[in-house]
C-alpha cells in the first residue's frame, strides 16, 4: 500500500517511540454492497494500529484535521487514553471540532505559532416531524455534555463552563496564545527544519578602551542602568 495517500500513518523512528499521524477528516468505516470501505481515519483503523504500539513508552500524535464524525472521534479518544505511553499530541495545523477532542487525550499537547484549534456544539442531520426534531435537540444537548467536560477537565480551573459555552456556541478559532491561557495546549514551539543546526552565538566582541573621560558614556552603558 502506498503509505502516502493515506490521512493517517503509524511510523517509528527510534525503539519505544512511534509517530501517529492524523491528518484529514475523521470518517467511519463504510458498508457497501461489495463489503466494506475502510476508512483510515476510523475508531477501528486507529485502534488497530494502537495494537501494534502496546510496547511503546512515547506516543507523538500529529493531528492536521478539521474534524469530522463524533461517534469516531470519541472512540478514538478513549483508545487514546488507555494507552499505556506517554502521549504528545502536536498540533500540526489544524486541529478543529472532534479533532481537537482528540488532542485532549494525551499528556502533553504542543502547537506552533501558525497552529489553531476550533471548538463549537455538534451537529446532526435530521428529517422528519416536529417531535423528532426536538428529540435530536435534546440528545445534542446531553452528547455536548460529555465534550463540555472534557475541555473543562483539561483546561482545570483556566476555563469556566460559562466561557467555554459562550466559545462553542460561537464556533471560536483559537490561536495558540488562547489555548494556552484557557489550559488547552502546554506549550507553544517554534518550527525548526530537521536536522538543522541550531544557529551558533557568534563570540562576544572585547570592547575597545574608552578614553578616560568619565563624563561620557556610550548608549550601551546608559541602557544598562535601565535593564
Amino acid at each position: 500500500m502506498d503509505l502516502t495517500r493515506m490521512t493517517m500513518r503509524l511510523e517509528q523512528k527510534t525503539p519505544g517511540t512511534y509517530d501517529l499521524y492524523i491528518c484529514d477528516e475523521i470518517m467511519p468505516d463504510i458498508e457497501t454492497w461489495f463489503g466494506v470501505s475502510r476508512s483510515d481515519t476510523s475508531q477501528k483503523t486507529i485502534i488497530k494500529q494502537l495494537e501494534e504500539t502496546k510496547s511503546a513508552t512515547q506516543l507523538n500524535i500529529c493531528i492536521n484535521s478539521v474534524g469530522g464524525s463524533v461517534k469516531e472521534g470519541y472512540g478514538i479518544y478513549t483508545a487514546l487514553l488507555r494507552h499505556p505511553a506517554h502521549k504528545t499530541a502536536y498540533i500540526d495545523g489544524i486541529a478543529n471540532s472532534i479533532a481537537s477532542i482528540i488532542a485532549m487525550a494525551a499528556d502533553e499537547i504542543v502547537m506552533y505559532p501558525h497552529s489553531t484549534m476550533g471548538i463549537h456544539n455538534m451537529a446532526a442531520h435530521c428529517m422528519g416531524n416536529a417531535a423528532e426534531h426536538r428529540k435530536t435537540a435534546e440528545d445534542l444537548d446531553k452528547m455536548m455534555e460529555g465534550c463540555r467536560q472534557i475541555y473543562l477537565a483539561r483546561s482545570g480551573e483556566k476555563l469556566t463552563e460559562d466561557r467555554l459555552m459562550e466559545m462553542l456556541d460561537a464556533e471560536t478559532i483559537l490561536t495558540p496564545r488562547e489555548c494556552l491561557e484557557y489550559g488547552l495546549c502546554d506549550r507553544i514551539e517554534e518550527v525548526r527544519r530537521e536536522g538543522a543546526p541550531a544557529p551558533e552565538t557568534p563570540p562576544a566582541e572585547e570592547p575597545p578602551e574608552s578614553p578616560e573621560e568619565p563624563q561620557q558614556k556610550t548608549l550601551s552603558q546608559f541602557f544598562d542602568k535601565w535593564r
